[in-house]
């Protein structure tokens, strides 16, 4: 994350989010693991790092809202929320920049602003 406190890994159809916990010099913590019907290809944080954005198989985009506070185990994460349909082709590519996200497919393009999705 650009905080640089937690590290989303995707592989098949699952994400873990993990505290590394480098500030209080303790052992990382898995804090999420999320499953879904179809394999994840590409994950990015906001730049605030307090949204997870993923894209999948089959053109879905989910966002996982994470607040993190100074106190210690401070970390709550909401459910991930389907954002985006780009319909049957794999999302190859997601990023963040200037408050939106670009979404990439095989074959489209999609600029979406995440605080008024769909």
């Amino acid at each position: 994350s650009p905080g640089a406190r937690l590290l989303a890994l995707a592989c098949q159809k699952t994400i873990v989010v993990w505290d590394h916990n480098l500030e209080e010099k303790a052992k990382p913590r898995r804090l999420k693991v999320v499953g879904g019907e179809s394999s994840i290809n590409y994950i990015c944080w906001d730049e605030r790092g307090h949204r997870l954005f993923s894209g999948d198989d089959r053109g879905h985009v989910r966002m996982m809202s994470i607040a993190v506070s100074k106190i210690k185990s401070g970390i709550n994460m909401k459910e991930s929320e389907l954002i985006f349909r780009g319909g049957d082709t794999p999302i190859v590519q997601l990023d963040f920049f200037d408050g939106k996200l670009i979404i990439s497919s095989t074959v489209q393009c999609w600029i979406l602003d995440p605080q008024s999705p769909k």
